[in-house]
């Protein structure tokens, strides 16, 4: 729901089929998060994607989300007419738009049934294909003149019905308006049901049809932790450490733009800014707080409508309306007023950073040595460097070495039997309650100062490696499936 309530504006649904034997599909609700990956925000099994079935879906959905539907700013399905259906009774505010890969495949399946010459079809194609990506108003209206005039009587009749009535769904003169992040696919949802049923194939099961619907939602409720899990390390990264923007045009604004936004949105800002510098520009002032910008370096001068609401510039071009960043018309109409070029303000708050990373990075350095002083090599394991400084510069190392000794931790914990490994959990647990509260845990043996009393016995015995003097290091979490059986066997003699 969190997810969902912060990047809601643009959603992609679809359904797959073969996951299981009852014959249920799965049908997944996914947005994009700032680092530009998919998340999942819904997922449902169905007996059948008919409309009044979902209808019943969105119904549970916007229940579940009442606040948050009505920032949603574009839907993205294939051409299902159930689903299109759906859709727009349970969102009527919210424009449902065509996959454009889904697009030109439902009209190369159309052609192929014709009876026309190899040359024909190719021009039929040909001539679809740039009214799918014309770019105005008026290229769309001379292309699809030129399609229907191109088009045989069968076929005519066909792209009326099925396409030119919904041609605000599918053409890209009218998608560039919308708030979708330079989408035009459903390949994000494409992309996490491979990932899905890549997790069903390494179970070691050959065939889709032994998977009940138990099996199917422990292997996906997997996948979407998996996906959480590097979400939140991308965070983290994002709030621990500043983008380094190599070739930035301007070295005044370099700093700024890496530290305020997100890796994509930065990229993104980063080519404005080069463009930019490159063209040049006729701005024409209509009131107190609307200007044109005319692009005066191509053939073709195209006229852009810019105004300022509340100290943010916003503009009539497709990078700031698809993505809500500063393009380079309000860049150089801001450099024209003498002010700030770049300014977080112009910014949807998707692409911010979580914080300030020169605060985070003044995280005092002594912290990780202070916690890990006192801990037995058996536990951080003899190979492994030696802590200091020097081999931690940055958030994201240190991140990196107290994650390999947690996960080697986790791996050796894991051999205990239920008692034994309910103790465990208690010390853990206690380490984790006394870092949340500011305090470095110590451990017997060590000299930390008496400020922190948790004693951690377990550590300092040695108690969380196998019992063994010998104890070699293990090659893998031992999972509880029979054909370990033997490895746990092996590993605690």
């Amino acid at each position: 729901m969190k997810i969902f309530c912060k990047h809601g504006q643009a959603l992609f649904m679809d359904s797959t089929y073969r996951l299981n034997c009852e014959h249920f599909c799965l049908y997944c609700i996914l947005v994009e998060d700032e680092n530009g990956f998919g998340q999942p925000v819904a997922m449902a099994f169905l007996r059948d994607e008919k409309k009044n079935t979902l209808e019943r879906l969105f119904e549970i959905f916007k229940e579940r989300n009442n606040d948050s539907v009505e920032g949603i700013q574009c839907i993205f399905v294939d051409k299902d007419f159930a689903q299109i259906a759906a859709l727009e009774k349970s969102f009527p505010a919210s424009p449902v738009l065509l996959c454009a890969f889904h697009t030109m495949k439902a009209w190369k399946t159309k052609i192929a049934t014709q009876k026309l010459s190899q040359t024909e079809k190719q021009e039929l194609l040909a001539q679809f294909k740039r009214v799918l990506h014309a770019d105005s108003m008026n290229r769309l209206e001379e292309e699809e003149r030129k399609l229907e005039i191109l088009l045989p009587d069968a076929m005519a009749e066909y792209y009326s019905k099925h396409w030119k009535s919904r041609i605000n769904m599918w053409a890209f003169a009218y998608q560039k308006s919308i708030l979708a992040f330079g989408n035009r696919t459903t390949n994000r949802i494409e992309r996490f049901f491979l990932m899905v049923k890549s997790a069903f194939r390494n179970t070691g099961r050959s065939v889709w049809t032994r998977y009940h619907l138990k099996d199917c939602v422990e292997i996906i409720l997997r996948v979407v932790s998996h996906k959480l899990e590097i979400a939140k390390y991308e965070g983290y990264v994002n709030k621990g450490k500043a983008l380094v923007l190599h070739g930035f045009p301007s070295i005044q604004y370099a700093e700024s733009v890496g530290r305020s936004l997100t890796k994509i949105a930065a990229l993104i800002v980063q080519k404005q800014f080069m463009l930019m510098g490159a063209e040049t520009y006729e701005v024409l002032p209509s009131t107190a707080d609307e200007w044109s910008v005319t692009n005066t370096t191509r053939i073709e001068h195209r006229t852009y409508d810019l105004i300022r609401m509340d100290e943010r510039y916003t503009c009539s071009c497709y990078t700031n309306c698809s993505f809500g960043l500063p393009c380079r018309h309000i860049l150089y109409l801001r450099k024209s007023n003498g002010e700030d070029i770049f300014s977080l303000n112009d910014v949807i708050t998707k692409w911010h950073r979580g914080s300030n990373a020169s605060e985070l990075e003044r995280i005092p350095e002594k912290f990780l040595d202070a916690a890990l002083e006192g801990v037995p090599d058996e536990v951080l394991e003899c190979e492994r460097t030696e802590i200091s400084n020097q081999n931690f510069p940055t958030i994201g190392k240190r991140f990196s070495a107290a994650k390999d000794i947690c996960n080697r931790i986790a791996s050796m914990a894991a051999n205990f039997g239920g008692n034994q490994f309910k103790e465990v959990l208690t010390v853990l647990t206690s380490v984790e309650e006394s870092l949340t509260s500011g305090c470095i845990p110590t451990v017997r043996g060590s000299d930390t100062s008496s400020k922190s009393p948790l004693a951690c016995p377990l550590l300092a015995t040695g108690e969380l490696v196998l019992r063994s003097s010998n104890t070699s290091k293990p090659k893998g979490r031992p999972n509880e499936g029979g054909r370990f059986k033997k490895f746990n066997k092996k590993n605690l003699k």
